[in-house]
């Protein structure tokens, strides 16, 4: 069956800065499907990384929470547009504490804002040298690598996943990776376990609506770029090719 072409990525990717990566196009296939932009400050998760150390924990107690607060600090001033205010303080706690977890991922996410992707790659990687699974390090890893390595991403999402309804955003990032490598039947099931959560969730139902279109299945297409419709996407680049889309699926079906 014929495959639908690739809605544009651009304005996924502009909202953390990534520039799409060059890459031979095959036009019988969906070759870079887009989805909902992520948000760029997700709300703060704490893990503290002294298990089973009750000195260890009491010793570290203070530093948990100074990390805890400057990170929440640190994000206040990125969305009132001070990262000159957050970036030395969060360089300086992170020199001194390499387990300050919080703090590193901010300062991650406002390299990633401010295009400073060789940066941010670096303070990620030390991180992660650390705590190899910890999830909003992964997801960070996710998102710098749409434009570069996403086999290795994709590698790193699928071990040791949280449970889908801890974190979705988890799972849609790691159904982007898919639909952009072209897997699609994985990105399918990964989507439809998403609306299965939350069927309100009009980017999900696009999202299963393009991997749908990629494995040439054009009446189950239909059906989930309806919903998507229904639901009223956010994103305006999806809007227009989701109602491209339909509308060209339902002439033929």
């Amino acid at each position: 069956m014929e495959r639908g072409p690739a809605p544009d990525r651009a304005a996924f990717l502009a909202s953390f800065g990534v520039s799409p990566k060059p890459k031979q196009q095959n036009r019988d296939v969906i070759a870079q499907p887009a989805a909902a932009a992520v948000t760029l400050l997700p709300p703060v998760s704490f893990e503290t990384e002294t298990e089973n150390n009750e000195v260890r924990v009491a010793r570290n107690r203070s530093l948990v929470e100074e990390d805890l607060r400057l990170s929440r600090q640190s994000a206040r001033q990125i969305e009132a547009g001070e990262m000159t205010l957050a970036k030395p303080a969060l360089q300086r706690f992170i020199e001194a504490h390499p387990l300050a977890h919080e703090s590193r991922k901010v300062l991650v996410m406002l390299l990633i804002a401010d295009r400073q992707l060789s940066e941010a790659s670096k303070v990620l990687a030390e991180g992660m040298q650390l705590v190899p699974h910890r999830v909003a390090f992964k997801k960070l890893y996710a998102r710098l690598q749409f434009g570069g390595d996403r086999a290795a991403a994709i590698a790193i999402m699928e071990s040791l996943p949280p449970r889908l309804e801890e974190d979705p955003e988890y799972f849609e990032l790691y159904g982007l990776l898919l639909q952009a490598e072209g897997h699609f039947e994985e990105a399918n099931s990964i989507y439809r376990s998403l609306v299965a959560f939350n069927e309100r969730h009009a980017a999900w139902w696009f999202g299963v609506g393009v991997s749908y279109d990629g494995l040439g299945l054009r009446r189950e297409a239909e059906g989930a770029y309806a919903m998507a419709s229904q639901l009223s996407l956010q994103e305006m680049t999806l809007e227009r090719y989701n109602r491209t889309r339909l509308k060209m699926l339902r002439s033929v079906l």
